[in-house]
């Protein structure tokens, strides 16, 4: 399972952003999908894929329900993506995608997401944190260290729905330079 996470500098529009969560066709079958996705908080979508990878035509998607979402918002936000530099992030399709959705892109050098990337500054590691936690709590209740798929992928779509939905992230925004507030900037930088 993968997870597309999304992120932006003001908390308003935090909670509007999709959380994606991408599982192989051999991880769940159609109709497990379908009771995560039925249970799932409205920015969580859970989409199944022949892998669980992210890819162009994922990042594609993605690009389209932010152009959805955001429309009615489309006079006063400007969405710019900031990815890292993988290479399925690069692709003349998502180029494409953000161009003809009005839509800019940023890149993050590779090596320096550690240190410019929200999500790897701040994000990521409470997420592990909380995804270990409901694991062992699972695991506690069922006895055992093997966890059933449905429970957990409920535990996985319930976390990243409320962290990606509830967190101020502009902090880290700030701190990583993405601000006019230089004074915010952390001294790694």
């Amino acid at each position: 399972m993968s997870h597309v996470a999304l992120v932006c500098s003001d908390f308003e529009y935090q909670p509007l952003l999709p959380q994606v969560l991408l599982l192989s066709s051999k991880m769940a079958n159609a109709a497990q999908v379908a009771e995560v996705q039925a249970e799932s908080p409205s920015n969580v979508y859970v989409l199944q894929r022949h892998s669980a990878w992210s890819n162009a035509d994922v990042l594609v998607e993605v690009i389209v329900m932010l152009t959805y979402i955001f429309q009615p918002l489309r006079d006063h936000v400007h969405v710019v993506l900031t990815m890292d530099s993988c290479s399925c992030h690069l692709t003349r399709k998502i180029f494409a995608a953000a161009r003809f959705h009005g839509m800019g892109l940023s890149c993050i050098a590779a090596h320096l997401t550690y240190l410019l990337q929200p999500l790897d500054t701040s994000v990521f590691g409470v997420e592990k944190l909380l995804l270990r936690r409901a694991f062992t709590t699972l695991s506690l209740a069922s006895g055992t260290t093997q966890v059933p798929l449905l429970p957990w992928l409920k535990a996985v779509q319930a976390t990243v729905g409320e962290l990606f939905s509830t967190r101020d992230f502009s902090g880290s925004f700030a701190r990583n330079g993405f601000s006019q507030d230089l004074g915010a900037m952390t001294p790694k930088i």
